[in-house]
């Protein structure tokens, strides 16, 4: 993206006792002099499933992505979950920074 470097990495199923999840580990790193970038917890990430079904961030599973302003130069990483019962298939995350104006989008594909 054109401020930030955005990785998303080891889609992966989460039991625990509310329920059933995928997780994926979510890294930031701002390439901007001086732009920051707007994390906003539940608004920023989906996950499409095999079905076509998108779903947005929960709380649940193992979910530590916090709603934070991230500087020039500067890091975040964390871990993002939604609730999901692991259908095996190909699925599609996706980032977009939910308080801006910029309708950029970064994507990556995974399977289980």
């Amino acid at each position: 993206m054109k401020k930030v470097d955005v990785t998303a990495s080891n889609l992966r199923p989460v039991d625990d006792v509310m329920g059933q999840y995928l997780c994926a580990d979510v890294d930031f790193q701002v390439t901007s002099d001086k732009d920051s970038v707007t994390l906003n917890g539940m608004m920023d990430w989906k996950l499409t499933d095999p079905n076509g079904v998108t779903a947005t961030q929960t709380v649940g599973g193992e979910t530590n992505y916090d709603s934070v302003e991230v500087g020039p130069g500067g890091n975040k990483s964390g871990t993002v979950c939604f609730d999901s019962e692991g259908t095996p298939g190909d699925y599609i995350l996706t980032f977009e920074e939910g308080l801006s104006f910029s309708s950029e989008k970064a994507s990556w594909s995974a399977q289980l």
